[in-house]
């Protein structure tokens, strides 16, 4: 995607509440800001994605889509072990 990057845009990015409450550790770095939770021992680290429109696909071919995230979340950088689910 060609677009300009906006350096002060950038740094207002971001979850309204940081750190959330959940998190037992927390930061912020070239890829944004970053949260752990953790859950029965194990740690789980999620990165916020931004609200705004991407572009979707493999960038080597030809047939990406523009894609609206509408609002920001909390994504899970890997699969969470089979522990973390379990009461």
């Amino acid at each position: 995607m060609g677009a300009v990057f906006d350096l002060a845009e950038w740094q207002r990015r971001g979850p309204d509440a940081f750190p959330p409450q959940w998190a037992s550790a927390w930061g912020d770095d070239h890829f944004g800001p970053w949260a752990d939770l953790q859950v029965a021992g194990e740690v789980q680290r999620l990165r916020w994605i931004e609200a705004g429109v991407l572009l979707m696909g493999d960038e080597r071919r030809p047939q990406q889509l523009p894609t609206t995230i509408p609002s920001g979340f909390w994504l899970a950088t890997a699969r969470a072990r089979r522990r973390c689910g379990r009461r």
